[in-house]
């Protein structure tokens, strides 16, 4: 519905100031059983001060976007343990 909404322009956009170590721990968690059930671990070393200048809802469909992209198409080698870092 989102995305429907973004492509024929009527998708709100309203900026606000937003700690990104937040946004992304929180979209982290809701991406965490699935991280899980491949056995990945999932960790964010983004500074507590950095504040961006976004849109919460299109921020937070671009982090779960790419923690989904991710989450589906990594492939298990030999290692059992595969760490996803963001670093900012």
């Amino acid at each position: 519905l989102l995305w429907s909404k973004s492509q024929r322009g009527i998708l709100s956009f309203n900026p606000i100031k937003l700690n990104l170590k937040s946004v992304i721990e929180k979209k982290i968690a809701n991406c965490k059983s699935a991280a899980e059930n491949k056995k990945i671990k999932i960790i964010s070393s983004v500074n507590e001060n950095y504040s961006v200048f976004a849109d919460e809802m299109m921020l937070s469909i671009i982090i779960i976007n790419l923690l989904t992209i991710i989450l589906d198409d990594i492939v298990l080698w030999i290692i059992n343990k595969v760490y996803l870092i963001f670093f900012f």
